[in-house]
């Protein structure tokens, strides 16, 4: 599979609740670099590290914290792919996704989004 058809389908599973297929996607050698909200940033390692940081972040947000995937962008072991992130009608802002795929898994990810976007 391509990078994007990879991350095409963590998005699916994701979305879909299914945890075993992330796990699969995301393995305990996988690492997630976050920067935002600095309260929570760092690396995550696994897919149950990096779950962890999505709760603590949507828990920092709010219960109205959404997101939105774009289109999935290839270039060459990696696929970009901006999200649109929302706290309900407060506000939105911009993520982008940075995927290294080794071996047909996520490998590493870096998240770049606004400086205290969320006001945290």
């Amino acid at each position: 599979m391509t990078p994007a058809e990879i991350v095409n389908r963590w998005l699916s599973a994701w979305r879909d609740g299914d945890l075993e297929a992330c796990a699969r996607l995301l393995p305990d050698t996988s690492v997630v670099h976050a920067s935002q909200p600095r309260a929570l940033a760092g690396d995550y390692r696994g897919f149950e590290a990096a779950a962890a940081y999505v709760r603590r972040k949507a828990e920092l947000v709010g219960p109205s914290f959404s997101w939105e995937p774009g289109e999935v962008i290839e270039v060459g072991p990696f696929a970009v792919l901006p999200f649109r992130m929302s706290a309900g009608d407060r506000e939105s802002w911009w993520q982008v996704a940075v995927y290294r795929i080794e071996d047909g898994l996520i490998a590493e990810v870096w998240l770049h989004e606004e400086p205290e976007a969320t006001g945290q």
